[in-house]
C-alpha cells in the first residue's frame, strides 16, 4: 500500500475520533448526517489536513509537538462542530480556514521556548 493512503487514512482515524469525542458528549442528534457520510467527510478533509503536514515537511519546517494529537484529532472535533452550529457540512473554504487556525496555533505554542523540539514529526510512521 501507498505510504501515502497510509497516512490519509490514519488522519481519517485520528479527525474521526476527534469528532466522535465532541459529539458524543453531546445531546443534538445531527439528523441529516449518517456514518457513512460523517466517514467520507472527515476522509476528504483528512486529504488536506496530510497534504498541509507534507507542505510544511518538504519546507523544511520543524514541526512541535505531535501532529496527530494536536492537529487531526482536534482538525476532526472542529469539522464535527462546524456541520452541528452551521446545520450543514462547512465548504472547503471554511474547512482549510478551521485547519489554519488549529495548524497556526499548533506552530505557535513552541515560539520563544528555549526547549529543544525533538525532530520526531509526530506522525507515527
Amino acid at each position: 500500500m501507498n505510504q501515502l493512503i497510509k497516512d490519509v487514512a490514519f488522519t481519517s482515524a485520528m479527525m474521526a475520533e476527534g469528532a466522535y469525542h465532541l459529539i458524543s458528549g453531546m445531546t443534538e442528534v445531527v439528523t441529516h448526517w449518517g456514518w457513512l457520510d460523517a466517514v467520507e467527510f472527515i476522509s476528504k478533509h483528512a486529504e488536506i489536513c496530510e497534504a498541509r503536514y507534507r507542505e510544511l515537511l518538504e519546507a523544511g519546517t520543524e514541526v512541535p509537538g505531535v501532529w496527530m494529537y494536536e492537529v487531526c484529532e482536534p482538525f476532526g472535533a472542529e469539522l464535527a462542530l462546524a456541520v452541528i452550529n452551521l446545520k450543514r457540512e462547512p465548504t472547503d473554504e471554511e474547512a482549510q480556514a478551521i485547519l489554519n487556525g488549529i495548524v497556526d496555533s499548533f506552530m505557535a505554542k513552541d515560539e520563544g521556548s528555549d526547549e529543544e523540539v525533538d525532530g520526531d514529526s509526530g506522525q507515527g510512521n
